[in-house]
């Protein structure tokens, strides 16, 4: 892969990180409260989150079928990550408010299959690089665990909402995309 196409993918991630967070401050409203509602509770005010959201999951896949596969990572890491990918398109196309449970589903989608992906991904790059592939595990482990305390959390008090767990999965997804093309920009 040539450094221009490298340096093109790296500024496209970037506007996976930019847009998100311009829709969170272009749709900040009095009534978020971040342990009682969701991030997709911005999008239901703002299509700039929708917006957000969607293009982040165009750069998803961008990462995945560009950065994954000149890496020769394995197919089924790859693949659950293009399930991701569009899951997460998914999350911005219907929002928390569309009268389908498409978007719950998509979100339960989403994070599934991101935090499979991520494990797999990183046994698989263990051989060739291994403190990427520990970082790789841990971000997966630590998505898991957010989301496993969160729910023991959910289980006594049920009004709580999940943009915290939803932020920190999503920042450690973000932190571990650009760790992982240091990495490859390296090999």
């Amino acid at each position: 892969m040539s450094e221009n196409l490298k340096n093109k993918i790296e500024k496209t991630l970037l506007l996976g990180l930019v847009f998100p967070i311009i829709g969170i401050v272009l749709s900040y409203y009095h009534g978020f409260n971040w342990l009682f509602n969701s991030l997709s509770d911005f999008g239901v005010f703002s299509p700039f989150f929708n917006w957000g959201v969607i293009i982040s999951g165009i750069v998803l896949g961008i990462f995945t079928m560009t950065i994954l596969t000149e890496a020769r990572i394995g197919f089924w890491s790859r693949f659950l990550l293009l399930i991701s990918s569009v899951s997460l398109i998914l999350i911005g196309v219907f929002r928390k408010d569309f009268p389908m449970p498409i978007h719950p589903m998509a979100t339960i989608a989403f994070f599934s299959t991101l935090t499979l992906a991520q494990l797999m991904l990183g046994k698989r790059v263990l051989k060739e690089c291994q403190h990427v592939g520990y970082f790789t595990i841990l971000t997966s482990l630590t998505i898991y665990s957010t989301w496993f305390s969160f729910l023991m959390v959910w289980l006594v008090d049920h009004r709580f909402g999940i943009a915290i767990p939803e932020l920190i999965s999503l920042m450690a997804t973000l932190i571990w995309i650009f760790v992982f093309i240091s990495k490859y920009k390296k090999t």
